[in-house]
């Protein structure tokens, strides 16, 4: 009797075992991948001195953009403050090398836009048909929604 509730107890616990230790999902990874990319992306804006980021949010861009790469409808806004933000708007490249990043790790998203916190000066890096991430050229007579690889002045 002992061993058949010890061979109960020994497979109860092996079963809570393997529950606990279930493969993490595909979906589970990308958001884990995506949320790494936007961590790095804040400590490396931050890593800039006299700068913080007071706001930090994933959108839809349907509303802004006629058209977008394929299955990828998000952006990410980062709102920088301080008397360094102007150093990293400044910085094409380096914004550059975040938005890839940010791109390559998160499924869902084709565009980054950083700009001043309160204030309407943005500039905007998405994913081009070539695979490369470039700055979008300023379309000065928008009319509706933006084609891709255009944002407002």
């Amino acid at each position: 009797m002992k061993q058949l509730i010890y061979g109960l107890s020994l497979t109860a616990l092996l079963g809570i075992t393997s529950i606990v230790s279930l493969p993490e999902t595909a979906s589970a990874q990308a958001n884990r991948k995506c949320a790494a990319a936007i961590s790095r992306a804040k400590a490396k804006i931050k890593s800039v001195r006299n700068v913080r980021i007071p706001e930090v949010r994933s959108f839809d861009i349907s509303d802004q953009y006629i058209s977008f790469p394929s299955r990828r409808p998000r952006g990410y806004l980062f709102a920088i403050d301080g008397k360094g933000a102007s150093t990293i708007i400044a910085s094409s490249n380096f914004l550059i090398a975040i938005s890839q990043n940010i791109i390559n790790n998160c499924q869902s998203v084709s565009l980054v836009w950083f700009g001043y916190y309160s204030s309407d000066v943005i500039d905007v890096y998405g994913l081009m048909p070539n695979g490369k991430v470039k700055a979008f050229e300023r379309d000065f007579s928008p009319k509706g929604k933006l084609r891709w690889g255009y944002q407002n002045p």
